[in-house]
């Protein structure tokens, strides 16, 4: 389960969206609320699930160890992640 800067960054957006909800709710401050309300969810829930999502390269893996995929399609998908793997992630 890969942590990268993307998802790392989402989680700390979303984190700051619900403590900005929390303070305005305290704070009674209406239009703030609703922003951060609003965001919140979508922000922190993306990064919450990019960063528990499986790896492609392994779960090609186990895609073909369970059976699921033959031996050509497990060699054609790895083919195009080792192709298509960003290097700074």
């Amino acid at each position: 389960m890969p942590v990268t800067k993307t998802s790392l960054g989402l989680c700390a957006a979303g984190s700051a969206l619900v403590a900005t909800c929390r303070y305005a709710w305290k704070k009674k401050i209406d239009t703030l609320y609703r922003f951060a309300y609003f965001f919140q969810y979508p922000v922190l829930g993306a990064g919450v699930l990019m960063s528990v999502q499986p790896e492609n390269e392994s779960m090609i893996e186990k895609l073909y160890r369970t059976g699921h995929i033959d031996k050509n399609k497990y060699e054609e998908l790895r083919a195009k992640h080792e192709s298509t793997t960003p290097s700074d992630s």
